[in-house]
């Protein structure tokens, strides 16, 4: 493990972007926390950290005082195979299908297969939900399969979902969504987001080995290579 360099910022209070009424952000600083500043980390202290509790906003760490906060924040592992979805979830999800599955007019002729209370795959989820008969479609323009003697119906992919990792960096694509994001979801003041406070939010850290992260470039998640640590953007597009 190499040495980390930090210095103690202390105790702090902020208005919270989560108990706020809806539509409005709090005036009151309720949320308690403290914080270190970071110079050097290494990713071994990190993870020690993390797992005490801590937090990481680009190069400040904080422990929420969950003793005086308005909204405690826990660490949470969950059991995937104990998992089960929420209606929610289910129809953010569905949404997403649409966006890739449906045909270019929009139109969502399709009903789904199943029912909300069958145990929960993702995988079959995407590949078979929205799958129907022909007969009841066969005119809305999608193509066929014949499998195990029966003929299904579906559309197209309209466009092709891709998940990749890449190095922590500032596009100005990324910070648009960050921007909508604090305005939709924290009611920042949209005057106040800025380009220098969305990387000091999500792009700087001080990890010793981020070098080696920007070096490497896009991840090859299918390569037995060893994955760099560092800072990280997962983008779905």
């Amino acid at each position: 493990m190499r040495v980390s360099l930090v210095a103690v910022g202390g105790s702090s209070s902020s208005s919270c972007g989560y108990c706020s009424a809806p539509g409005e952000r709090a005036s009151q600083k309720t949320s308690k926390s403290f914080y270190l500043f970071t110079y050097a980390l290494d990713p071994e202290a990190y993870q020690a950290l993390i797992d005490a509790g801590w937090r990481r906003s680009g190069e400040v760490l904080y422990k929420p005082d969950n003793s005086r906060t308005c909204c405690p924040q826990h660490p949470i592992r969950l059991p995937i195979e104990r998992f089960n979805i929420s209606r929610s979830q289910r129809r953010a999800l569905k949404s997403l299908f649409w966006e890739v599955h449906a045909p270019e007019d929009g139109t969502r002729p399709m009903k789904k297969r199943g029912d909300d209370n069958d145990p929960f795959d993702l995988e079959s989820f995407w590949l078979n939900t929205e799958w129907t008969s022909q007969d009841e479609h066969r005119k809305a323009g999608g193509t066929t399969d014949n499998t195990e003697g029966n003929s299904w119906y579906r559309f197209p992919k309209r466009r092709r979902l891709e998940i990749t990792l890449h190095p922590a960096s500032h596009t100005e694509e990324k910070f648009q969504l960050y921007k909508r994001y604090q305005t939709t979801v924290h009611k920042d003041e949209e005057a106040k987001i800025t380009h220098d406070s969305w990387k000091r939010f999500l792009v700087r850290n001080s990890f010793h080995t981020q070098s080696d992260v920007d070096d490497a470039g896009p991840v090859d998640v299918d390569s037995n290579d060893p994955i760099p640590y560092g800072g990280y953007h997962q983008e779905w597009r």
